[in-house]
């Protein structure tokens, strides 16, 4: 037998023969023992299953098949003889062609696991996309939401501040509206946890990371709760069991896990109370050891406290508000950095909770370089009100005419209405319902000032102040910003596109109105600070720093173009073709920048160059005057002495 052959026995033995997928191209010799007359003795066969009809006969006793499918077949051959064609002898062999791996049974279960697993991952993947855009909805809700709580919000805590500093209360009357103002408070901080809670769907779990020294940041932290302590007689501490430790924290998710934790201690720990925090550190980890003297949990609510929406029966009995939310947020963002949290709660006694976070991890991602400042970004309005100058002194006398002209810009008309009330014994105040309808405005009469929500329907605020402040003729106005969303990332995204300040619904009016004065005295001292740069002698001039790049951009280009022109036919109206703007624009931006009109702007850059040309004792006052445009020497020596005080002649002389 031949290698690898299909036959155990020899072929005359066989009565079955069985091929792999790859041998169904065979042949064979097929003879009948006759010693008579071999010559005599003809053949036919069939292979039955693939042609059941037998050959014609013929001497020839070579059988061959090629590429037979995969199945059973039985060959049958006969011997007849050629004068009578009497049949001889007939023999059959059975013959099995095997399929081949792919064709079998079990290749074609795995296909169906395939095809049913493929149909189950993709309907799995349409599932789960219609799950994301049903989260995406929720978002959306609940940030329009949080929008529509938080504008009646103001409307109740704006009037109620105003009432407690310029109405006369009897001591009963104070009491309810501080009362009043407390609630406005605890239902602002419910709308922000429900809006943080929904959030976390979508924060991203990779923590990023920045260097922190431990001590520093926690101290820090906790100064923001200190007011909140003296007020409800607590005693709040720090300490920790080394002198300084560098660790890589994700400030964001920090922050918010603090705020959780200190805030629900502080709220149900009774008067008289102590809150503490206490830093340790091994090796590879740090912990924290938050303690209060609260009012506790029992042992069936311990089981259920990182649950949603779960609040123990002795908190939900109090009058203390809250909604369940903030513990499992804290629980999330925990897992977020790597953290593990226990506690430990005796009801009326207190409760101790134990956080633990690596120092280092490999799944951190790090960010080397922070810039100073980063996580103290104003969230409320006491440190929004820590950081308002308030030293300027402003009269209430102005008439309407001198008064800044401030354009409100709120979809919700009795907000609008409000502040416009609010706002109207210092300026003279206009409104507008959407951004379209503030830069409708714009165009006709240019605002001093422009306070704008964020969420409005038509144009919203951000779209509108990325308009104005990449418009040449629009960009010095400043802007405030106010929004129902006062985290981080939000007000972040306000400052990039260059709004001047990012306040955040329920606000003060105080310090609204502190903040607008305290921009337009700002833009009022740099428009001083430049007329004096723009009129002083050159060697006198101070530098002044514009209030963003374009507005710098503009009077570069703007005084580089008057220098230009010196000695020429060069007036107001060839300035505002060359910076292709209309004589209104390029009024109202000049004159807003430096509180001087355009023609006069042109004179003391003019003036300037003639002190520098004299200062340089190459020209004579005549050849000054000629190169400067004046016709008439006398008349350049006289608007000279008028700028500076001295004569040209004099003022060269000195220098």
């Amino acid at each position: 037998m031949e290698k690898n052959s299909p036959l155990t026995k020899i072929l005359d033995e066989t009565n079955f023969i069985q091929l792999k997928y790859d041998q169904n191209t065979f042949s064979m010799d097929v003879s009948s023992i006759n010693f008579d007359n071999p010559s005599s003795i003809l053949y036919s066969w069939k292979l039955k299953g693939f042609y059941d009809q037998w050959t014609p006969p013929t001497s020839n006793g070579t059988i061959r098949y090629t590429n037979l499918s995969p199945g059973n077949y039985t060959l049958k051959v006969r011997s007849i003889l050629l004068d009578n064609q009497q049949i001889l002898e007939e023999r059959e062999i059975q013959i099995l062609v095997e399929r081949p791996f792919w064709l079998t049974f079990w290749a074609f279960l795995i296909y169906a696991l395939f095809i049913i697993g493929a149909a189950y991952a993709f309907l799995r993947y349409q599932i789960i996309k219609r799950e994301r855009k049903t989260s995406e909805e929720k978002i959306n809700f609940f940030t329009h939401a949080a929008h529509d709580i938080r504008t009646p919000l103001t409307m109740i805590k704006a009037p109620l501040s105003e009432i407690m500093e310029k109405e006369s209360l009897s001591e009963n009357g104070q009491k309810n509206i501080q009362l009043a103002m407390q609630s406005t408070e605890n239902l602002a901080e419910l709308a922000n946890n429900l809006i943080n809670f929904q959030k976390e769907e979508l924060y991203s779990s990779q923590t990023i990371v920045t260097a922190h020294e431990l001590n520093h940041y926690l101290s820090n932290y906790m100064h923001q709760f200190d007011s909140f302590a003296r007020q409800k007689d607590i005693t709040l501490s720090y300490e920790s069991s080394f002198d300084s430790l560098d660790v890589w924290i994700d400030t964001s998710k920090m922050d918010s896990i603090l705020r959780n934790l200190l805030s629900n201690a502080l709220k149900y720990t009774p008067q008289g109370g102590r809150v503490s925090l206490k830093a340790e550190s091994n090796k590879n980890t740090w912990t924290l050891f938050l303690s209060d003297t609260g009012i506790g949990m029992n042992k069936e609510d311990q089981k259920k406290l990182f649950k949603y929406l779960f609040r123990g029966y002795n908190t939900a009995n109090q009058t203390t508000t809250g909604c369940g939310i903030g513990m499992l947020l804290t629980y999330r963002l925990i897992e977020n950095h790597e953290g593990k949290i226990s506690f430990t709660s005796t009801e009326n006694v207190g409760t101790t909770f134990q956080l633990t976070f690596p120092i280092r991890s490999k799944n951190y991602q790090y960010k080397k370089e922070e810039k100073e400042g980063t996580d103290k970004v104003l969230t409320t309005e006491q440190e929004t009100a820590g950081n308002i100058t308030t030293d300027i002194q402003f009269t209430d006398s102005q008439t309407d005419e001198q008064a800044p002209l401030i354009l409100v810009v709120e979809d919700n008309a009795p907000l609008r209405s409000f502040i416009i009330h609010s706002l109207s014994d210092t300026s003279q105040v206009e409104g507008a319902g959407n951004g379209q309808e503030a830069l409708d405005f714009i165009n006709e009469r240019q605002p001093d000032l422009i306070l704008s929500d964020i969420m409005m329907p038509v144009m919203d605020g951000k779209k509108m102040c990325q308009i104005v402040k990449s418009q040449m003729e629009t960009s010095h106005i400043p802007i405030i910003l106010l929004t129902a969303l006062g985290d981080k990332e939000h007000i972040l995204e306000g400052l990039e596109i260059k709004a001047d300040q990012y306040l955040v619904k329920p606000f003060d009016v105080h310090i609204l109105k502190a903040t607008i004065r305290t921009l337009i005295a700002n833009r009022k001292m740099l428009r001083n600070r430049f007329k004096s740069a723009v009129t002083a002698l050159p060697e006198e001039a101070p530098a002044v720093e514009l209030p963003t790049s374009l507005d710098d951009e503009f009077i570069q280009k703007v005084t580089e173009l008057v220098k230009e022109g010196l000695g020429k036919n060069f007036n107001v109206d060839t300035l505002c073709a060359s910076v292709n703007m209309s004589r209104t624009s390029f009024y109202n931006k000049i004159k807003a920048l430096t509180g001087i009109a355009p023609a006069e702007f042109i004179r003391n850059i003019r003036m300037q160059e003639a002190a520098l040309m004299l200062k340089s004792q190459r020209y004579t006052v005549a050849e000054v005057s000629d190169k400067m445009g004046f016709a008439d020497p006398k008349y350049f020596t006289d608007t000279f002495k008028k700028f500076y005080g001295v004569p040209p002649s004099i003022y060269m002389k000195k220098n």
